[in-house]
């Protein structure tokens, strides 16, 4: 199920219908309904970024050993989350924003989970720190995905997406409230093709259906 909105994903969503996507899964967890995106293609589940919202990349870090909040999790490289993007179907991976990266980015950030309120201008997004440092002393690299609405200009031009990573890198020990973590866990291979095989089925279910 696809988590609520703001009014200007729903006007994204509105202007350009998102394709289906069967390749990422919602799912629940110990955070909650549908806190996981699991991506049948790589095995990654992909815990939402809000769940690690506004801790510091040092916070989280202390929190993935044993006994900790994100026990089990890891920090995504900057290729992983390249390839979710891929993955979630965006055409334009780390250029500028664009009209045809619109549907699949905010089907993404509904799946991951919106850290980037909508501002005046209608603009919203996701940001998360990954694991690669960045250059300056300290700092931590992270990943964008955001949606630009521009609704304040007369008259308004279409929306545009952009999927950017690596994307600016921040101090690593300083917490941001509108910036989350990208953390995924690989799950047992048992419990990935049982989860494929139902999707398989549910497809071949469908297919007769729309046969008979």
């Amino acid at each position: 199920m696809m988590k609520p909105f703001f009014a200007a994903a729903a006007l994204a969503a509105a202007t350009f219908a998102a394709p289906a996507n069967a390749v990422l899964i919602s799912l629940d967890s110990s955070f909650g309904p549908n806190t996981i995106t699991l991506d049948t293609n790589t095995g990654l589940r992909w815990l939402d970024l809000t769940a690690s919202l506004g801790e510091s990349f040092d916070d989280v870090t202390a929190e993935l050993g044993a006994g900790g909040d994100f026990q089990g999790f890891r920090y995504a490289l900057a290729a992983e989350v390249e390839t979710l993007y891929t993955n979630a179907g965006i055409p334009m991976i780390n250029g500028g924003s664009v009209q045809e990266n619109v549907p699949a980015v905010t089907d993404l950030i509904g799946l991951l989970g919106m850290t980037d309120l909508a501002d005046l201008n209608g603009s919203f997004g996701t940001r998360g720190l990954i694991g690669e440092a960045g250059v300056a002393a300290n700092s931590q690299l992270t990943a964008r995905l955001r949606v630009r609405l521009d609704v304040l200009e007369a008259p308004p031009p279409p929306p545009r997406a952009a999927a950017n990573v690596p994307a600016a890198e921040v101090d690593r020990s300083s917490p941001d409230r509108e910036i989350g973590s990208f953390l995924v866990q690989t799950p047992e291979p048992s419990a990935l093709v049982g989860i494929v095989s139902g999707i398989a089925a549910l497809g071949l279910v469908m297919r007769r259906r729309a046969a008979s």
